[in-house]
């Protein structure tokens, strides 16, 4: 694999009256790297896949794969490989027919044409299949076929626009386990677009979170869920415990904020100062409810069993309710008993308030 298979984003804008869709886009994504481009509705996610395709035009900034300028070429010049949320597939076309469309447009000769198709469906687990119609085929095999046609004629980058989403959710957590062994398998750069969370945790190297046409935060899945850089991204991503805290001392990395009535240690490597008013984000799998020690007061308002998990509802004295995860082994409390919520310091994050 060589550097054409990078994609570089510079100051990427994409305006519609005055809304901007894109609103200066800086990202770099590396060689087989698989990235996912996650937000909700509207948050500009599609949009950037579109710009990167070529199916429209930015208003300011530059996209570049590899050493090369891609920005005003057509979309069938870029030698980048789509697979649509709806698959697009030729109902009047067999699997392989389908497959080798781009082939076909592309004049590659026949029987190199046949060798590839032959390959790309082995590769998408269809090697019986080349000879139905799509309405013959599941919705799981439908989109295989759409990755196949993809992957065929072997594009520098792969772009994926939510293509699990039309599958039920065993299937679709199937396919997420299929995507990710076979695009680490064939080392191809992709760039995938989805809402939902842990399809986007469990399939990238790297996860950008999108709100308002911008990044929000890019990072590892460890990174973005355990270090969330701002509000948004602590509550879009998972859920999240947040309580508001006034910072008491800073010294260093070291910070002691007052929460309902807990001196509490968090590590953080921003700017704060004594009075500042911040919000302190822990994850529900990192709050500790224990009989007694250093913690927020309170009470157990219900506990909730979900079969893999237990989900304990806590409310301080001072009526702060928060969310702990844990195991669904014996919990040894009851609804109503007098606990202690506490969190370590590595496993909190430091909001603006």
């Amino acid at each position: 694999m060589t550097d054409s298979s990078t994609l570089t984003l510079t100051s990427l804008t994409k305006t519609y009256g005055s809304h901007k869709a894109v609103d200066g886009v800086d990202l770099f994504v590396g060689n087989g790297e698989f990235l996912s481009l996650l937000g909700p509705s509207g948050c500009g996610k599609t949009s950037l896949l579109r710009l990167i395709a070529g199916f429209i035009q930015p208003d300011h900034g530059r996209i570049h794969c590899g050493g090369d300028d891609i920005t005003e070429l057509p979309p069938y010049s870029r030698n980048l490989g789509v697979v649509f949320q709806n698959y697009a597939l030729f109902p009047h076309m067999t699997a392989a027919e389908n497959v080798g469309y781009g082939l076909k447009i592309r004049r590659v000769p026949r029987a190199s044409a046949q060798e590839r198709i032959t390959r790309a469906l082995d590769r998408v687990g269809l090697q019986n299949a080349g000879g139905r119609y799509p309405s013959q085929l599941s919705g799981g095999m439908q989109q295989r076929v759409a990755l196949a046609r993809a992957l065929v004629i072997e594009p520098k980058i792969l772009l994926l626009d939510e293509p699990l989403s039309a599958l039920d959710k065993h299937l679709r957590e199937d396919m997420q386990v299929e995507l990710r062994l076979l695009q680490q398998r064939i080392g191809v750069t992709t760039i995938f677009v989805t809402h939902d969370q842990e399809e986007a945790m469990t399939l990238s190297n790297r996860v950008a979170v999108m709100q308002g046409g911008r990044v929000q935060q890019i990072g590892t899945p460890n990174e973005v869920y355990l270090q969330p850089s701002n509000k948004f991204v602590a509550t879009f991503l998972g859920t999240t415990n947040l309580m508001q805290s006034k910072v008491l001392s800073s010294a260093g990395s070291e910070v002691t904020v007052m929460i309902d009535g807990w001196a509490a240690q968090v590590s953080d490597t921003g700017a704060v100062n004594p009075g500042d008013e911040v919000q302190i984000a822990v994850r529900p799998e990192n709050l500790l409810i224990t009989r007694e020690g250093n913690g927020i007061a309170g009470t157990i308002s219900d506990i909730i069993f979900q079969g893999h998990r237990l989900i304990v509802l806590f409310t301080s004295h001072e009526g702060k309710e928060l969310r702990s995860f844990t195991s669904p082994s014996p919990l040894g409390f009851s609804k109503g008993d007098a606990v202690v919520a506490r969190f370590a310091s590595d496993h909190a994050s430091v909001l603006s308030a």
